[in-house]
């Protein structure tokens, strides 16, 4: 991982962590440090298991956050090129109002032409940390499975887009889901 390009990205003026460092220090001291924090980040000594290792965001040291920073900023770049079109979230260059503009549309289609319709959502409470940058990257990575087995199923129908020919069968919109089939039972 090369980590000087990312470094001029980090804002110097903010908080500690409980490590009583700042950005500023990790950024006067880059040079210095930067293959000790590379070595960090590759280790994994914490236990994911033990609840006394979850810290709120604002909680983490400040090498911590840095390290989610240059994670998110490289994942922004290939998330277009591996995420269904379907997913909007944390996705540069989609926007939730797509999806909801679309959703609209699919439902004023089946009124007016009369068709039969189900709509599911789940709603996915606390289904990623809002206050880390990297966690809706990580929940729309993990769901990305699961909705391509959902677009390739044959046994699942969609909603052909009026004036086009996409057949529509899942969305997603920041932490819900929802879900169209024309098809009951």
């Amino acid at each position: 991982m090369h980590l000087t390009f990312e470094k001029a990205n980090f804002k110097g003026r903010k908080s500690p962590g409980p490590d009583g460092l700042t950005p500023k220090f990790y950024l006067a001291f880059f040079d210095i440090i930067g293959d000790v924090l590379l070595s960090i980040f590759n280790e994994d000594n914490n236990n994911s298991t033990n609840v006394r290792n979850y810290r709120p965001i604002s909680l983490l040291n400040t090498d911590r956050n840095f390290f989610s920073k240059i994670t998110t900023t490289r994942m922004y770049v290939v998330l277009p090129s591996i995420i269904s079109l379907s997913q909007t979230c944390s996705i540069r260059g989609r926007s939730i109002f797509d999806n909801v503009h679309l959703l609209r549309n699919i439902i004023d289609h089946c009124n007016q032409n009369e068709l039969s319709a189900a709509f599911i959502n789940l709603d996915q409470e606390k289904a990623f940390n809002r206050g880390c940058r990297l966690s809706p990257i990580l929940y729309v990575l993990i769901l990305e499975p699961f909705i391509r087995k959902i677009q390739n199923s044959s046994t699942i129908r969609g909603i052909l887009v009026p004036g086009g020919d996409v057949e529509v069968k899942h969305m997603q919109m920041i932490t819900q889901e929802c879900f169209k089939s024309n098809q009951f039972g």
